[in-house]
């Protein structure tokens, strides 16, 4: 194999644009489970094998966006303390909490990301 296949983590610029197709034959059995992953991972199936391929890791985007919406939350949150022009320790303290809840919903997703 060429040196930049083996690479894990592939980004889809630096592979270039996808024009090629491979055909497979595979039991029902492995079909439905690949299907399944994918819908659990909430990725099309050709991604799921690319990322399988490539190695690179499979973590579904569900959480991940729950915790990106999170932090946008939590920092129009922040904005919003300090153009009201609170206090710098009171700032502080927000920050500390908020970083206790990121902490816990990183947590949640190792946790979840274990389980499979």
């Amino acid at each position: 194999m060429p040196e930049s296949v083996v690479t894990s983590g592939i980004g889809k610029g630096q592979r270039g644009k996808r024009t090629r197709q491979i055909h497979l034959r595979i039991s029902e059995e492995d079909f439905c489970a690949f299907h399944a992953y994918a819908g659990e991972a909430d990725l099309p199936l050709s991604e799921l094998i690319r990322r399988r391929v490539f190695g690179s890791r499979i973590v579904s985007s569900r959480p991940a966006m729950a915790l990106v919406n999170e932090l946008r939350r939590q920092g129009g949150l922040m904005k919003y303390l300090a153009l009201r022009g609170q206090p710098v320790r009171d700032i502080g303290m927000d920050i500390l909490d908020i970083a206790k809840r990121i902490e816990a919903q990183a947590d949640v997703l190792l946790a979840e990301e274990k389980q499979e």
